[in-house]
This record gives structure tokens, C-alpha cells and sequence, in this order.
């Protein structure tokens, strides 16, 4: 481990723009820490190796001490540098504080009135999803009012105590754009929260959570857990004459479930309660429904859907065609107000994978597929040309399948896109995320920057205001 050492510390000075005889301060060590492990097992004997490095300096006696002592970040530097192996950094460094701050130092960092927890119960790639977040709230209150509004702070359940204050905290320094975790010594009132990252049983973490927490709310379980379950989201969409493909809910093979498979050149099967594509899986016949129902766990509820995601993504034509569905961000509390200002793609492995990161796919930008999508008849790739008009169409469609849901401050609505007797491209909807997630991948859709939704700041900013006049 020692061998390592001095590179990673001149890795970290580099990241800080600092100069080559610089000493590291103690929060700014968990970016060597980080580099230190690149080459290594990330296990705890290799941490303990790393802490009986000798210190060079009093600053980073405090972190090689937090280092040996403290479980908390212990576990946080084994996560981080976990993260910087497996993943693309899309956020600053977090500097992670071995000793806690006062609510002084608190406030240099965050001139704000409203503190806004985004809260998790899983670590991995968090700090993405929370720096884009942060950027976006500190943008619109800038570009609105010339001065931060919003404090928003990064959260583990676990760091927030039984009155439903932080104890313990990610924030951006915004001066320096940097990332900082750290305890804080006196605990911190939240006035909204939002969830995010709460991990496989997200929809019953989500319901614990959100009883938990007595503030304004992001999408409280209360009025999200419509949009969690897909059979009453289909019925309420059909109603309103909204586009969905063929669905029918099933909870057994029967001779309807048979007739729906064998009426449909492909479908899919998948959990009512599901989400990030967990469950589903893509049939092609009868033989298939049999064989995925025997591996399916009872007293779930389950979907059939016929496959209407004929639009593919095809990078070139020496790479196989991909599955394509669009996720478009929707923010807003009203009809008149709901408004689409982001996007992103995702993309399967091929054609016969769900497109989600759960099934191996990733998400792309939407100018990406620019030139790229198309669909296939008869053997034959037929290009498809994804035009404003169309886009005009997808964005006051996912406008529309959001206005079902009231009180969603934020929709991630999925589509995919079929083509009419033509062949020119048209959406259907297909499912309604209250916790949306990628959003460090969302982008603007007038000038592909990066964005999540004016509307949503401007919303959570009424929301509390209206109830501190309560």
C-alpha cells in the first residue's frame, strides 16, 4: 500500500490545482485515501495497511486517526473509492470531514434559507445523483433571484435522527466547487425532502421514510404510490385516451393470459410493483410465458404488455440494434404549470433486453440519437427521423400522463416509440417513476446542458413558503 501512497497524493493535489509541496488538509486526505486503493483490494486489511502510513503533518494526523478508529469513515472511504473504480465521476471530489463542523461553518457553506434533504438508503453513485441535484437548485436560484435559496444536503437515512433533523451531511461548497461530508455537531432542521437511491425494496423504503419525515416532501408515499403500481397507472391513462400498449394484469397462466401471448408477435412480462426493469422479462411465445412463470415468486401481481418498442437505437450500421425508451422529466404541480425541460435516453444491450441499467443497458443523451434510430421490416434496418415535431408530440404526451398524478412535483415518464401505418414514429407511454433516477444524466432539451426542472425548484419554493404561513 505504501507504494502507492505518494502517487496518490500527488493525484489528489492535482485534483485540488494545488502545487507540488502542498500538505493536504484533513478533510482533503479521503481523496489520496481514494487514489491509494485504485490498486488494491478494497477490503478492510488493506485499510488498516494504509493507516499505518506515518503522518507527515498535525492536518493529516486527523485523518490517518479517523482512518484507524472510525467505522463511520472507514466505511465511507472503502465506498468512495469503490465508486472511482467502478463508475465515471459526473461530480466533484467529496472531501470527507474526519471531525465534525459547527453550524458556523455550516452557514459559510450554505448562504440558503431552506435546507432540502435528499434523502437515501443507497450509497453507490449517490453523489451523482445529488451534485445534479444541487447544481440545478443553486442554478435556478441564481439565474431567478441572484442569491442561493435552497441549502440542499445529501442524506443517508441513517443520518438523520428521531426528530428528523441531519446529523450528518453531503453538501457543495459552491465557492470552490467542491463536495463535503461531514457530522454536524447540532443537528439540522429540514424543511422538504425528496427520495432518491433507497435501493431494491425502494417502494416500501420509500413509504417508511416519507411517514417518517414531518416536512414538505418531494412526492410523498402518499400521492406516489399510484404511480408505483402500473395496473391502476394503465387504467387511469386509458381513460384519459392516453397511448399505452395492450396490457393485462394476470396473477395465474389461463387461457386469456395463453390467447394475449399468442395475439401479440412479443410481449413482456413484468411485476406490477417494479421498478429500473427489476422482473421483466420478454416473451416470443407461449413456451416463454411457462417458462418465465415457473421461475416467478407467488402473491406478486404481474403484467402482460404487448411489445410496441419498435423504434430501435442503432449506433452504426456494423452494431446490432438496441432497445430504445425515452425518460422524460416532469415537474410541476398543476396542469398549467407541468412542464417537460429534461431528458435522457436508455438503451438495451440488444434487442431482446429490457432497456435499463438493471438489464446491462445504460442511458445516452437525447441529442445522441440523432441519425441513429430506425426499425425492422422485413430483415431491413428502415432509418426513422426523430423530427421537432415529434418531439413536440412526446413531450405534451409525458405532459399528459403526468397530469393523472396529482401532487407529483417531479415524474420520470417513460416512452418508447412505435411507428403508424407511414411509418413515421409515435409515442406510447410506458411507465410513471415518482423517484426518478439519472438524473445526473438529464439534460436540457432546448440546449442539451445539464438540467432536471426549473418548474420543480419554483414549486418546492411555493410549497414551503405556503406552509410556513400555516
Amino acid at each position: 500500500m505504501k507504494k502507492y501512497w505518494e502517487q496518490a497524493v500527488k493525484r489528489a493535489r492535482d485534483d485540488l490545482g494545488a502545487n507540488a509541496n502542498y500538505l493536504l488538509k484533513a478533510e482533503e486526505h479521503s481523496i489520496a485515501f481514494k487514489y491509494a486503493f485504485s490498486e488494491e483490494d478494497l477490503t478492510m486489511d488493506s485499510l488498516f495497511e494504509l493507516a499505518k502510513i506515518p503522518p507527515t503533518h498535525p492536518e493529516a494526523s486527523k485523518a490517518f486517526e479517523a482512518l484507524k478508529k472510525n467505522i463511520r469513515y472507514q466505511s465511507r472511504i472503502l465506498q468512495i473509492a469503490h465508486d472511482h473504480k467502478s463508475s465515471e465521476a459526473l461530480a466533484p471530489d467529496l472531501l470527507i470531514y474526519p471531525e465534525p463542523v459547527s453550524t458556523e461553518q455550516l452557514f459559510t457553506w450554505m448562504p440558503g434559507v431552506f435546507f432540502h434533504g435528499v434523502v437515501c438508503t443507497d450509497m453507490h453513485l449517490f453523489v451523482n445523483e445529488f451534485y445534479a441535484l444541487a447544481a440545478d437548485a443553486f442554478t435556478f436560484d441564481s439565474s431567478t433571484v441572484g442569491r442561493a435559496r435552497f441549502n440542499l444536503i445529501g442524506l443517508k437515512d441513517s443520518w438523520i435522527d428521531n426528530e428528523g433533523r441531519a446529523t450528518r451531511a453531503i453538501l457543495v461548497d459552491f465557492e470552490k466547487i467542491r463536495l463535503i461530508e461531514t457530522d454536524l455537531l447540532q443537528p439540522q432542521k429540514i424543511h422538504s425532502a425528496q427520495f432518491i437511491s433507497l435501493g431494491r425494496d425502494e417502494i416500501d423504503t420509500h413509504r417508511i421514510l416519507s411517514e417518517r419525515l414531518n416536512c414538505v416532501q418531494i412526492n410523498p408515499f402518499r400521492v406516489s404510490w399510484i404511480a408505483d403500481n402500473k395496473i391502476a397507472s394503465y387504467k387511469l391513462w386509458e381513460s384519459h385516451s392516453i397511448p399505452t400498449p395492450d396490457t393485462l394484469p394476470i396473477n395465474s397462466i389461463n387461457q386469456t393470459a395463453i390467447n394475449f401471448v399468442k395475439q401479440h408477435k412479443e410481449s413482456i412480462l413484468k411485476p406490477n410493483f417494479s421498478t429500473g426493469g427489476r422482473g421483466a422479462t420478454f416473451l416470443n411465445s407461449t413456451f416463454d410465458l411457462h417458462r418465465s412463470w415457473d421461475n416467478k415468486p407467488e402473491g406478486f401481481e404481474w403484467i402482460l404488455q404487448s411489445r410496441k418498442d419498435t423504434v430501435l437505437f442503432r449506433l452504426n450500421a456494423n452494431n446490432r440494434p438496441q432497445t430504445l425508451v425515452l425518460r422524460l422529466n416532469v415537474s410541476g404541480k398543476n396542469p398549467s404549470s407541468l412542464k417537460v425541460e429534461s431528458a435522457y435516453a436508455q438503451i438495451g444491450r440488444d434487442r431482446n433486453s429490457p432497456a435499463s441499467t438493471f438489464h446491462g443497458g445504460k442511458i445516452i443523451s437525447k441529442h445522441e440519437l440523432e441519425g441513429n434510430t430506425g426499425y425492422i421490416k422485413a430483415n431491413r434496418w428502415c432509418p426513422v427521423v426523430l423530427d421537432e415535431f415529434f418531439w413536440s408530440q412526446a413531450y405534451a404526451t409525458a405532459e399528459q400522463a403526468a397530469i393523472i398524478y396529482q401532487h407529483l412535483l417531479l415524474a420520470g415518464i417513460d416512452l418508447i416509440i412505435n411507428v403508424n401505418s407511414v411509418g413515421y414514429p409515435e409515442c406510447l407511454v410506458l411507465e410513471c417513476n415518482p423517484r426518478p433516477g439519472g438524473l445526473c444524466r438529464s439534460l436540457c432539451i432546448i440546449d442539451n446542458t445539464p438540467k432536471i426542472g426549473n418548474q420543480l425548484w419554483r414549486t418546492l419554493y411555493d410549497a414551503i413558503c405556503n406552509q410556513q404561513k400555516d
